[in-house]
């Protein structure tokens, strides 16, 4: 962001595209982490299941983008067109896909 504007930013926008934590609470959905895990989140969505994603391609995941398949990459903080997800600058934040995008840290 340049002088306070990106085009298609809402006001209010949380921002942050990268973060790491603790997992606080799972969906009914995930089986790959348990609360306390400490994780990565890697800037873009993927649902890890796409042909892109199976082939490693995430950043062009079919399913991640709202806005559908020809919108792009779905990221976090980002302006409207890659998806509404705020950033991670918070202190909490809701990952979707938290299976296929969440790297757990040893």
């Amino acid at each position: 962001m340049i002088r306070g504007t990106f085009t298609g930013m809402k006001p209010g926008t949380i921002l942050g595209h990268e973060g790491v934590g603790i997992v606080e609470e799972i969906g009914s959905n995930v089986r790959n982490l348990k609360v306390g895990d400490r994780v990565v989140v890697p800037s873009t969505i993927a649902c890890g299941y796409c042909s892109y994603c199976r082939k490693g391609y995430h950043a062009q995941c079919d399913n991640a983008n709202p806005h559908g398949h020809n919108a792009g990459t779905a990221f976090f903080g980002g302006p409207e067109a890659a998806g509404p997800f705020d950033g991670l600058q918070a202190e909490y934040a809701r990952i979707p896909y938290a299976n296929a995008g969440l790297v757990i840290l040893i």
